[in-house]
């Protein structure tokens, strides 16, 4: 007795077209105002643009589509029965286009508002910060720079700087960083510190305006100070005799 073994037959599943990349909002939202007005010159008004515009909108959605979706006639306005199976879900599409571009106003205005409190913010701090720096500057005015050293403004390897030097200076240079915590203060306004400790020393002592941060984050301070102990020896200063010194800043 012989036995056949039955033969599975796939059947490979008919697709479907896609749907035309073509299709664009505009198109559905044309055909939807026309179909609720059922008037083409209504349906424009509502659209803002041109009775032609809307109608060729219709038309090019129809040629993506391969079907009639209204039926014109002179006096009226129908929907084909293609037109009624697209008009629920092209609203459908509509509305959730319009959902989402709420939604993502909404989330976008939020964002906006919590932008423009940072700004406030940090208006404020700069407004704070300019006023601290004001009152240290106004602080450290109120003592005079020893009378005995000379002080001459330079550029040392960029950096604009002092150079306090005593009459007859001992062999070696303090190179001080001024106080302020990297965000206030000045080499000018750290005369009188730098000059009291130049005459105890009778040493030079080049005094650097090092950059303050927020408007130059670090590394921008220490940067100037490199630079600084770099001119020093370029310009011949003994590295071993080279004292780095300073107050808030140094370390």
């Amino acid at each position: 007795m012989s036995s056949q073994s039955d033969e599975s037959v796939s059947v490979a599943p008919t697709s479907l077209p896609t749907t035309p990349d073509a299709i664009e909002l505009r198109h559905l939202r044309a055909f939807v105002t026309v179909a609720e007005e059922l008037n083409f010159g209504r349906a424009a008004a509502r659209l803002y643009v041109s009775q032609p515009a809307s109608s060729r909108q219709i038309r090019a959605l129809e040629r993506l589509i391969g079907c009639d979706l209204l039926r014109r006639t002179t006096h009226q306005v129908e929907l084909t029965l293609a037109g009624e199976a697209l008009l629920d879900r092209a609203r459908r599409i509509i509305e959730g286009v319009d959902e989402a571009v709420v939604a993502t106003r909404a989330v976008g205005g939020e964002l906006l508002a919590h932008i423009t409190r940072y700004w406030e913010l940090l208006g404020a701090a700069d407004a704070e910060l300019h006023a601290m720096r004001t009152a240290y500057e106004d602080l450290h005015a109120q003592f005079p720079a020893p009378p005995e050293i000379s002080i001459r403004p330079i550029t040392a390897g960029g950096v604009s700087s002092l150079l306090l030097t005593p009459a007859r200076p001992d062999a070696g240079t303090v190179l001080y960083l001024h106080g302020g915590g990297y965000i206030a203060g000045s080499a000018f306004g750290y005369r009188a510190l730098a000059g009291a400790l130049t005459v105890a020393a009778n040493t030079t002592t080049l005094v650097l305006d090092y950059r303050l941060a927020p408007e130059h984050p670090y590394p921008a301070a220490v940067e100037d100070a490199l630079r600084g102990y770099r001119w020093l020896l370029e310009t011949g200063t003994d590295p071993g005799r080279i004292t780095l010194t300073g107050d808030s800043v140094h370390r």
